[in-house]
């Protein structure tokens, strides 16, 4: 009998252990929704053993320095996301590889790279997609990053639709059309994005394809720009070289106030497995998909 109540006891206490490590996450998670990520980091490297989402958000931020510790420690979190196949882990580390990364101590290596990529992709991570289309992009390997592209902007990520975007009215890797790239920059801007507030800026300030010139929108793109990205001097200095008169600065920055924008989908709600490890996250915007798909 004491045998059984000691297996009990045993298994009652275990049961508790699981528990506690599932609400110390959980804690963790709301400290990185927070931005939080120096507490949400000490949360997560609390908990042993660590779950692959755990281990991928530690790398995550350690790879963008928001969170770290030592290279070598913060390397070994991503070492071990990829070993448990966790998708942002494997982003990250393949991120890293591809462009050099001081804190992780990982120098470029794209054959690396762009293998961590594809596995992410392989299990249906669109995070994954987004980094590709914008490195094939910058490399002017247009026929590739199209399709990682399209997947991205399905998934409702802001620089897959921003690089659409302009692949559309350029007419690389995709048939030119205009009118079709402006709006896949409107869903972009209307994430928040700062490289499409620009993007429609220019449009508004060059007058092109039809579309008339107009400074006061023009002015009012770049303002959004300049206010979601504050280290960018890019927007202020286009935004200023307008040169509008006080009447018409009024107008812009009342179109620019009127000018709504959604949170860009979280990376933790594209997992493969997105309804078991982070059900409370929102989905991607329909329009945002059914744009891309087309």
């Amino acid at each position: 009998m004491k045998v059984i109540h000691t297996a009990a006891a045993v298994f009652l206490a275990t049961l508790a252990s699981q528990a506690a490590h599932a609400a110390t996450a959980q804690d963790g998670w709301t400290l990185y929704d927070q931005a939080n990520y120096s507490k949400a980091a000490e949360v997560f490297r609390s908990i042993a053993p660590a779950q692959p989402q755990v281990l991928g958000a530690l790398c995550e931020m350690a790879a963008a320095r928001k969170a770290a510790s030592t290279p070598q420690q913060d390397l070994r979190y991503c070492q071990d996301a990829v070993a448990a196949n966790d998708p942002q882990g494997l982003v990250t580390l393949g991120r890293a590889h591809l462009e050099g990364n001081a804190g992780l101590a990982v120098e470029k290596n794209e054959t690396l790279g762009l293998g961590y990529l594809g596995m992410a992709v392989a299990a249906g991570y669109p995070v994954a997609s987004n980094v590709l289309c914008v490195h094939y992009y910058r490399g002017a390997e247009f026929a590739r990053a199209t399709p990682f592209c399209k997947v991205a902007a399905a998934a409702g990520l802001p620089a897959g639709l921003h690089h659409l975007a302009l692949m559309s009215m350029e007419g690389k890797g995709a048939v030119q059309d205009f009118d079709k790239g402006r709006k896949f920059a409107l869903l972009a801007a209307s994430l928040g994005n700062p490289p499409s507030f620009v993007l429609l800026g220019d449009i508004a300030n060059g007058g092109e394809k039809g579309h008339r010139k107009d400074p006061v929108a023009a002015y009012a793109w770049y303002a959004l720009a300049a206010a979601a990205a504050p280290d960018w001097e890019q927007p202020v200095t286009l935004r200023d070289g307008i040169g509008l008169d006080g009447a018409k600065v009024a107008q812009a920055q009342k179109m620019a106030a009127s000018w709504k924008t959604s949170a860009a989908v979280a990376w933790r709600s594209l997992y493969p497995a997105a309804a078991a490890v982070a059900p409370a996250a929102a989905a991607a915007p329909a329009a945002v998909a059914a744009s891309a798909a087309q």
